[in-house]
């Protein structure tokens, strides 16, 4: 009976050490799992693609161009963003578009680079160049040189579409010069704002008018009764591309001479500097247009006038 118990406790023990043998071994065999990885975020997700050309010729129309072909004359297409996941991702800084030295010919005196901006952001952009020649901002006058950044384009640039832009540089002198010419864009979430357009008409003859079209879309009449005014909203950046001319001719007062002048000025409507002009010459068919296109940067005041020589 005292055997029976010595071996029952035996393998009590037994049972006791297999158990804990047992909780070691799983101890041991648990496994760890690290996962190391950055994330990022971007709120704006503003994404821009951009490619660009150089051309040279004799005018700034672009069949009078020749496109350079020197592989330092193209740029791109480069982003600022990475898609190889087929998901938009990173606000990557863009590549330095390196051109180089670009040669004027006596007989080609101009050069235009063009910029091509695509937008895949949800939203619209608007794009912003600043540009100088050998330090100086083409604000200034440049010796020797005419310079034409056209931003219309890029002003507003929605979501999925390609806008482009010009710079054009023309040589007016015949002394040699080497300038530098810097480029460097911001690109911005566009947010619409209104200028206020006030139209006026000062005439000694009634029933003048014109009609003005906006962004190649919008017709605007302006009234020609005689001292008549008013005002409208227009988008910023909007561009008014084309007077249509007078929508009639008819006057209160025959004009002492066969010629009657119609004109359009429009003036910057703080600083009254005049930003562009169209003139029209009755029963001799002439016209003159200057300032046109003209892009909308701040409030504007349109004057018509009607006289006669």
């Amino acid at each position: 009976m005292k055997r029976a118990k010595l071996i029952a406790g035996l393998l009590s023990c037994m049972m006791c050490l297999a158990m804990l043998t047992i909780g070691v071994w799983a101890v041991a065999s648990v496994a760890t799992l690290d996962i190391n990885g950055n994330l990022k975020f971007y709120p704006e997700g503003l994404f821009v693609q951009l490619s660009g050309e150089v051309y040279r010729g004799n005018s700034s129309t672009e069949s009078e161009m020749t496109k350079l072909t020197d592989p330092r004359f193209t740029y791109g297409p480069v982003a600022n963003f990475d898609n190889t996941q087929d998901e938009l991702s990173g606000n990557f800084p863009l590549e330095a578009w390196e051109i180089g030295n670009v040669a004027f010919i006596p007989n080609q005196r101009f050069i235009k680079i063009k910029v091509y901006i695509t937008n895949y952001s949800d939203f619209a952009i608007t794009g912003t160049p600043t540009v100088t020649i050998g330090g100086q901002d083409i604000s200034e006058t440049i010796t020797g040189l005419t310079v034409t950044s056209n931003t219309s384009e890029i002003w507003s640039i929605t979501s999925n579409t390609t806008a482009t832009y010009e710079l054009v540089l023309e040589v007016t002198g015949n002394t040699e010069f080497s300038k530098s010419v810097n480029v460097s864009f911001e690109f911005i979430e566009y947010e619409a704002k209104y200028y206020t357009c006030n139209w006026s008409t000062s005439s000694r003859y009634a029933n003048i008018g014109f009609q003005i079209l906006v962004d190649n879309e919008v017709k605007i009449n302006i009234d020609g009764t005689l001292n008549a005014n008013g005002s409208f909203q227009i988008l910023e950046g909007s561009v008014i591309t084309y007077i249509s001319g007078v929508d009639t001719q008819t006057l209160s007062i025959e004009p002492r001479s066969p010629t009657a002048v119609f004109s359009l000025s429009i003036y910057d409507a703080s600083t009254y500097e005049r930003l562009a002009y169209y003139i029209y010459v009755g029963w001799s068919d002439t016209t003159t247009v200057e300032g046109f296109p003209l892009t909308v940067t701040s409030d504007i005041n349109i004057i018509v006038e009607k006289s006669s020589d």
